[in-house]
């Protein structure tokens, strides 16, 4: 009956502003973008005015009316009916409703708000989602500009940042515990063979003058960090005989500047784990990264990557390999390039490759006469193969048809942090910029929905378990 209601007075409603476009008279002659344009306009219009009087019925028709309500053992007594608006999908509508309060005061229980997961906020749920979704990619202006063009609800660039900070908040105050409502529901795909886990970090614009750790100066600028769980499946074979694995599943963890990256490497264990406990046990576990020597002093003090296969990016040690090849044999010169070409071959495709490049590094200091200057810059690209040759087994990685390139943490970078925190002028506080990264991380992970779907059940969960007094 409810159904029906609800129908019936979205149709009178829609009749009702609909009256302007039937009495149009329009020509074939007349048809043009703007006569377009004025027919759709009014249209959304008359459908926005059924779809709110729809809701306003659905809404108020379903209020709990009753003399005490039970919540966490307190009893709320029926104070008043109160007015309110909620922003909805076909626009803004008010909305009468029942509140209740407890006899010593506080905080109201009205449960048309708690049963919507909306308690304290302008939005729908549905037109929360939408919002966020694509402030995620865009900024509060654009937004607004973007849901003026093509939506019925407008809220303006103001409440989009508060909407944004106000779930960036909720989900800090219950991170964990979102994490793994969202692992539980979330199916890990059984196909993967190979987990490859990889950090990287990327300068973000803080507000205000930020001090370095030495006090020397102080910067705007600090290193968000990324990390990044991808899943490979079975090796195929390339049209050039080689092994190859398609990435198909990539978790996202971002972080805003913090020392050490304390809380990003704790999350980042701690999804690897709830992964790990769906997957079998015969994945390849891998860590790929940059030289960076914090990270893999954090990676050989963290027992939960002591059974990882451990790759310094490839394309970062062919870096250090053209240094060193500028180094000993002159920047632009031919014999720069050839030493560089046969060792890079040799890095890549020849096991042991990296000892060949340390040994010929080695001869060519002890038989090349070098400035002070170059012979510095070969002996410490010559200790840095050292140091990582543990972590340069490209060859056989690659007859394994296994990933030895950092770059999907690296686009990382650019995708959660660069492209949408650093445009010009843009600065941010850690809090707010924190909200748009781990929201940004969840889209671009591939599960929001899931995501939203979860925070949306946790917030009922907790706000309306409540029930009426006998």
């Amino acid at each position: 009956m409810l159904v029906k209601d609800m129908v019936q007075v979205y149709m009178e409603a829609f009749k009702e502003n609909i009256q302007d476009i039937c009495d149009m008279r329009v020509e074939f002659d007349d048809l043009s973008p703007a006569i377009l344009s004025e027919i759709t306009s009014a249209f959304k219009k008359a459908a926005g005015a059924g779809g709110q009087a729809m809701l306003k019925r659905f809404f108020e028709s379903l209020d709990v009316d009753a003399p005490k309500l039970i919540k966490d053992g307190q009893e709320y007594l029926r104070k008043m009916v109160s007015s309110r608006p909620f922003l909805t999908a076909f626009g803004e509508v008010e909305v009468s409703r029942t509140l209740y309060q407890r006899r010593d005061g506080g905080q109201c229980l009205i449960p048309i708000d708690a049963k919507l997961a909306m308690t304290d906020d302008y939005a729908t749920p549905d037109v929360r989602d939408a919002v966020l979704y694509t402030a995620v990619h865009n900024t509060p202006r654009e937004v607004e500009s973007i849901l003026a063009k093509c939506a019925l609800f407008t809220p303006g660039a103001t409440a989009i940042v508060n909407m944004l900070n106000k779930t960036g908040r909720a989900i800090y105050e219950r991170e964990r515990e979102l994490a793994e409502n969202i692992s539980s529901k979330r199916k890990i795909s059984d196909s993967a063979e190979v987990v490859a886990v990889s950090l990287d970090g990327a300068t973000v614009r803080l507000k205000g003058r930020i001090k370095d750790e030495n006090d020397t100066h102080s910067t705007h600028y600090k290193n968000a960090m990324v990390g990044t769980i991808s899943h490979y499946g079975a090796a195929t074979e390339n049209d050039k005989g080689q092994l190859e694995r398609e990435r198909f599943e990539t978790t996202y963890i971002g972080r805003m500047p913090e020392e050490g990256a304390s809380t990003l490497k704790k999350h980042l264990e701690d999804e690897l784990e709830r992964q790990y406990d769906q997957l079998s046990g015969n994945v390849v576990k891998m860590l790929i990264c940059d030289g960076a020597r914090s990270l893999w002093s954090y990676a050989d003090g963290t027992s939960l990557f002591d059974d990882h296969v451990k790759v310094l990016d490839f394309y970062h040690a062919s870096e250090h390999l053209h240094e060193a090849a500028e180094a000993l044999f002159g920047k632009g010169f031919k014999a720069a390039s050839e030493w560089y070409r046969k060792w890079y071959d040799k890095l890549l495709e020849s096991d042991g490759g990296v000892d060949g490049v340390i040994r010929s590094i080695e001869y060519y200091l002890k038989r090349k006469k070098l400035s002070k200057k170059r012979r510095a810059i070969a002996e410490s690209q010559r200790n840095y193969f050292l140091n990582n040759k543990i972590r340069m087994n490209y060859a056989e990685l690659l007859r394994r048809g296994l990933p030895i390139g950092s770059g999907v943490v690296e686009a990382a970078c650019k995708t959660i942090v660069k492209t949408r925190m650093c445009r010009c002028g843009m600065s941010w506080k850690k809090a707010s910029g924190q909200s748009v990264m781990t929201l940004r991380c969840y889209a671009k992970s591939e599960i929001w929905d899931l995501f939203w779907e979860t925070c949306c059940e946790m917030r009922v969960k907790e706000e309306a378990e409540f029930k009426i007094a006998a």
